[in-house]
């Protein structure tokens, strides 16, 4: 797992108590030794014998030719679901109509490769 920030440091210590009180948001705990991470709800910031942080957000990261699910349906953020046609070096071609939309342009897409059980951001997340 990859963190948002470096505990090494104070500085970095720092932010993850600023981003606590900031956002309140559950904030990850280990003791110092293991690799198991739990979730702290109320942290007692003991630094010296435990380390704190935040998960590393995962960047969405556009699809290409070779990354694209060749599978599967999109949907529009207007809730009209688009089967895809053909795939290009440059985009999708899409069942309704012979426009190319491009990869990085799909962000006000979703798309299913289950039938639209779950529905998940288009393109490729990276940590």
């Amino acid at each position: 797992m990859k963190f948002k920030y470096d505990t090494s440091t104070d500085e970095g210590k720092a932010q993850v108590m600023l981003e606590f009180a900031r956002t309140k948001m559950t904030v990850l705990q280990t003791k110092r030794g293991s690799t198991a991470w739990i979730a702290a709800y109320n942290p007692s910031w003991d630094w010296l014998c435990c380390d704190y942080n935040y998960p590393l957000e995962p960047k969405l990261v556009p699809w290409t030719l070779s990354t694209v699910p060749k599978v599967g349906v999109l949907l529009e953020s207007n809730g009209v679901i688009q089967v895809p046609q053909a795939f290009t070096r440059i985009g999708i071609k899409l069942h309704s109509n012979n426009h190319v939309y491009s990869y990085n342009n799909l962000s006000e897409y979703t798309h299913s490769l289950d039938g639209g059980v779950t529905w998940q951001p288009c393109g490729t997340t990276e940590q």
